[in-house]
């Protein structure tokens, strides 16, 4: 499978596309939680020099997506089951702003919801190339635009902050959810509901579809009570 996907991956600056690679190469499971990463080896597989690998470690680091320590060098730091449903309860408080938002924004202004539709198409056509990675990085772009209907700038700005980590749980995970059709009509009932849906529906709704929400290990209660708010 090609982790190159220049319609999602920007190309510039250098260093951008190399951390996305990365994650990429995290999400489809050929760089391991654990593994030892080097400049040099990535320098290499994506035909750049060690500067701008050297960069994206550095801002991967940042994110909690590597670590490094003196004389043992950089690994892809452990995405375990409780690291993943964090991130899941993380995106669920998120979540409820993002769509909650979008929500009332639609309400008024149906027409902001056009954004949507060419994504959700492009996740149908995905599905017949068997491309998981393709997939999964539409599921994260349909996302990020309901943050953009929301018209909620540091909403927006926390995505971006977590996509990361959501799109290595979908690649992780991915045996959890083999059915990539069901995938797609998820998205297109979600897609639906922004539309047409009760704002008060919104908490089932979302746990529905976020998933991964009580993990071993994981204490939801405050997933519960954002479930039991009131809206």
């Amino acid at each position: 499978m090609n982790v190159f996907n220049p319609d999602i991956i920007l190309p510039n600056p250098m260093s951008e596309r190399v951390t996305d690679l990365v994650v990429a190469l995290i999400a489809q499971g050929r760089l391991s939680p654990g593994q030892r990463v080097t400049e040099l080896e990535l320098a290499k597989r994506f035909g750049t020099s060690r500067a701008p690998v050297r960069e994206a470690l550095r801002t991967l680091e940042t994110q909690g997506i590597v670590e490094s320590a003196p004389h043992r060098g950089t690994y892809v730091k452990p995405f375990d089951a409780l690291h993943i449903a964090r991130v899941a309860e993380a995106r669920y408080a998120l979540e409820l702003l993002s769509v909650r938002g979008a929500m009332v924004r639609l309400k008024t202004d149906p027409g902001l919801a056009a954004g949507l539709e060419p994504i959700v198409q492009r996740m149908r056509a995905v599905v017949s190339k068997e491309d998981r990675l393709r997939l999964n990085q539409a599921d994260i772009e349909f996302h990020r635009e309901i943050c953009v209907i929301s018209q909620n700038e540091i909403v927006t700005k926390l995505w971006d902050a977590i996509a990361k980590h959501v799109l290595i749980g979908f690649g992780l995970m991915a045996d959890r959810y083999p059915d990539s059709d069901d995938i797609v009509r998820q998205h297109f009932e979600l897609r639906d509901f922004l539309i047409d849906g009760n704002i008060g529906d919104l908490p089932p709704v979302l746990a529905a579809h976020v998933g991964g929400l009580q993990r071993p290990g994981l204490e939801p209660t405050s997933t519960r009570d954002l479930r039991e708010e009131k809206l």
